[in-house]
């Protein structure tokens, strides 16, 4: 296993520190992960009405909602009864760097050949009541050996006969003080290694150049100006463009056994490399002045050899101050990059004014819906 070596050097000034502090906090804990039960307990989906999660005797359990909000369990409100006992993921996001990082934190229970949980049903509830996950994150519980016919999102209130509860494996803000540091167990790294041995490929040579583009992306907002940095890359850097969407699970761990060089955007496009080889040479592209907190994590477990360079400018008008891991991102060929490959700045006006339009319209939306909260 090779040693983890990050370069900070292609970095804004102001950030480069934020980067490397994240990088270097203690991530790993040694605790025992333990599985709760719950007798008749009542799982609840998010909604207007309530804040979802895992209910026993009224009272909600800790963990079992996303946002941290432990509300009562509404009244009135006709209740499903089941006879199953079922082990609960928790309430998940459909973002893949999620499906990849925090909702792989309660699976390990399937990992044991003589655990109760081995043939459970798997039951979950959704951040947001109209999404649903990729197709993908079954294909990573089916590779644990947990058919899709076993795994179902629950969508009105219902009671079962136990609920099994497993203790996270990636985790943050335990004690409630925002702390974004993430944590894992020896557990998160046996289901990711599982993951990863059932469906690493034969070939192995590493010889490719690849530049993984979310350009093709449609969903949320999109990646302003990528283009750009992906003709510079093809041109200078000699890379593959590759669109991850296109690929399958399977496909996308192969691919990354066949690097030599991945270069990506920062965020879920990079946890990729939790699959990924061990010591991957990665060119992380950063988007915003935030610092990512599931990277660095990422980076440690698999002793990756990473290179930040920052693809953003560095002004307000180019920074999502209040959801910064949002965006909308303008991207562009700064001198960062500029360093790095040789060459000059590159930018694209058309996407530039594309970016404004975006940027100035989520702005004027929040500015009208606030407006409206208030005279509510």
């Amino acid at each position: 296993m090779g040693q983890m070596h990050i370069d900070y050097r292609y970095t804004h000034d102001a950030i480069r520190q934020s980067v490397i502090s994240m990088q270097n906090a203690r991530h790993f804990d040694e605790r025992q992960l333990k599985i709760a039960e719950y007798e008749n307990a009542v799982i609840a989906p998010r909604s207007e009405q309530c804040a979802g999660g895992l209910y026993c005797d009224n009272s909600p359990v800790r963990y079992s909602n996303c946002y941290d909000v432990y509300e009562p369990k509404p009244n009135g409100e006709k209740i499903e009864y089941s006879d199953n006992e079922v082990l609960f993921l928790g309430m998940l996001y459909s973002p893949w760097g999620h499906c990849i990082t925090d909702h792989l934190s309660r699976v390990w229970p399937f990992l044991s050949a003589n655990i109760k949980a081995k043939n459970l049903d798997v039951v979950y509830v959704m951040a947001s009541h109209d999404s649903d996950l990729p197709a993908n994150y079954f294909t990573l519980l089916e590779l644990l050996g947990v058919e899709r016919c076993r795994i179902h999102k629950i969508e009105v209130l219902t009671q079962f006969k136990k609920v099994y509860f497993p203790d996270r494996s990636f985790w943050h803000n335990e004690y409630g003080d925002g702390n974004p540091i993430r944590h894992y167990s020896k557990e998160y790294v046996e289901t990711v290694d599982a993951i990863r041995e059932a469906s690493c490929p034969a070939k192995r040579v590493r010889t490719r150049r690849v530049y993984l583009s979310r350009s093709g992306w449609k969903k949320g907002f999109v990646d302003f100006g990528e283009q750009t940095l992906e003709q510079v890359f093809a041109r200078k850097y000699n890379c593959e463009v590759l669109r991850p969407e296109t690929l399958t699970f399977e496909q996308t761990v192969q691919l990354m056994y066949e690097c030599e060089v991945l270069v990506t955007t920062d965020g879920s496009i990079a946890h990729n490399a939790i699959f990924g080889p061990d010591g991957l040479n990665m060119v992380i592209l950063r988007k915003s002045d935030f610092v990512n907190y599931h990277q660095p994590v990422i980076n440690e477990i698999k002793n990756l050899a990473v290179t930040y360079i920052d693809v953003y400018h560095g002004g307000w008008l180019f920074n999502n101050r209040d959801e910064p891991w949002v965006g909308p991102f303008y991207l562009y060929v700064t001198r960062y990059v500029a360093e790095f490959l040789g060459g000059g700045i590159k930018f694209s006006i058309a996407e530039f004014l594309r970016y404004l339009k975006c940027f100035f319209s989520g702005k004027i939306h929040n500015v009208i819906n606030h407006a409206i909260g208030r005279s509510a």
